[in-house]
């Protein structure tokens, strides 16, 4: 009788051990959605896991980041490395530097326009003002990056015209206004780093080619507006 009473005890104690070691369902597995504490479980709705939070306030997956130290939505990137709101939108390199004043006509360059036999044209510009755009890619100061190119026709009479170079950020660029004989009329170019060429000419009815480039800032892109003025009198 003694033995048996073991024996029932003994089979009572490992029916017990059964179901406990049953009941759990083991570490990541049926375990279900832990929401209040921490939920390592990637395919739920609601991950609270520090390394992949989808709630409304912290949501740090690949697709939407709505943390405010560090958004990484493709629309919207807040980091500093890589900033796509209004005032500074990196993935798109630099922007058009405005121009100066009220330019009767605003001219962007487009690609390609590295040599003078692809120059954009501009056609018969209009003044008393107008304004070109741009960006250059810098060269290492043994030659123009990019250099950009445009023709353009004067249709008026003679009058003395001023020229602004500006650009950003800080670099060595230059500017050459050529006739139509490839004779320079203009040359303006400083061998040092700055932000600004500044230079005039008095152009006769013709045709002229405008020659821009950077040379020295190496693997700087670098977004440029140049200003013409005449001063064709009262």
């Amino acid at each position: 009788m003694r033995l048996f009473k073991n024996l029932l005890v003994l089979l009572l104690a490992l029916g017990l051990a059964a179901a406990c070691v049953n009941r759990g369902g083991g570490r990541g597995g049926n375990g279900g959605n832990n929401n209040n504490g921490d939920d390592d479980d990637s395919a739920e709705s609601d991950d609270d896991d520090a390394t992949d939070d989808d709630d409304a306030v912290d949501d740090d997956d690949a697709v939407d980041d709505d943390d405010a130290v560090d958004d990484d939505d493709a629309v919207d990137d807040d980091d500093v490395t890589d900033d796509d709101d209004f005032t500074d939108d990196d993935d798109a390199g630099p922007s058009l530097l405005p121009c100066t004043g009220t330019p009767l006509q605003t001219f962007q360059e487009s690609e390609p326009n590295e040599t003078d036999t692809s120059a954009n044209p501009l056609g018969s510009i209009t003044l008393p003002m107008i304004c070109v755009q741009g960006f250059s890619t810098c060269g290492d100061g043994t030659g123009y990056g990019d250099p950009d190119w445009f023709s353009f026709t004067i249709a008026l009479a003679s009058f003395p015209i001023a020229f602004t170079l500006d650009w950003d950020p800080t670099a060595d660029m230059d500017f050459v206004i050529s006739d139509s004989t490839g004779t320079s009329v203009l040359e303006l170019y400083t061998e040092q780093l700055g932000t600004q060429e500044t230079g005039s000419a008095t152009l006769d009815p013709g045709d002229y080619t405008l020659f821009v480039g950077c040379w020295e800032a190496a693997g700087t892109e670098t977004a440029w507006a140049m200003n013409a003025v005449a001063n064709i009198g009262p």
